[in-house]
């Protein structure tokens, strides 16, 4: 094994096993936690779960990933989540209160089937909802197509209230929308 990758390896077992002690302690003075939990895959299409564990006294602790092979149904997404958590000596069942998932339809039943409270993430809702606003072209027309289907298109529509359909335009308010984390919208100056 490499020097390089031994020591990164060192350095993340030892980082654990302090997290594993805070969470013990936290434990003992009853605290509980909340989780996201969200799918990713890579460049590669290699499907990971990734579990975030949330606490009221830090930041959030991202678990890490768990590899997942095959078909991923809710009951193996259970499977998984509990496993991660075991690794840190936290039982879904008994220390967390809430998970908060996207709304595919396995982690929709994923939710269903958990004993803690299940929350669909408002970020991915607002994300999806901005995407049908500005991206959805169903029904809409191009100004040629409109003009074509009514005689008396320039005399309906002098109003200012027009809603052409301008992709480009689209596309600037959207990249509007995007922000870090923290909510601070994105800004290149330093």
């Amino acid at each position: 094994e490499k020097t390089v990758m031994k020591n990164i390896m060192e350095f993340y077992k030892e980082k654990k096993e302090e997290l594993k002690a805070w969470l013990f302690e936290e434990k003992k003075c009853g605290q509980r936690f909340s989780i996201t939990v969200d799918e990713w895959s890579d460049v590669n299409f290699r499907r990971f779960m990734n579990i975030t564990l949330h606490s009221a006294k830090r930041s959030p602790i991202v678990l890490g990933l768990s590899v997942i092979e095959g078909s991923c149904d809710s009951g193996a997404t259970i499977a998984l989540v509990k496993e991660k958590l075991k690794e840190f000596g936290i039982e879904m069942d008994k220390d967390i209160v809430g998970s908060s998932h996207d709304g595919a339809a396995v982690m929709v039943k994923y939710g269903n089937n958990i004993s803690p409270l299940a929350q669909l993430c408002y970020n991915h809702g607002v994300h999806l909802a901005v995407l049908d606003v500005f991206y959805k072209k169903v029904g809409y027309q191009t100004l040629n197509d409109a003009e074509s289907d009514d005689e008396n298109f320039q005399d309906n529509n002098n109003s200012e209230d027009s809603d052409d359909y301008d992709v480009d335009r689209n596309d600037e308010i959207a990249s509007a929308f995007a922000f870090d984390g923290n909510l601070n919208f994105e800004d290149d100056t330093p």
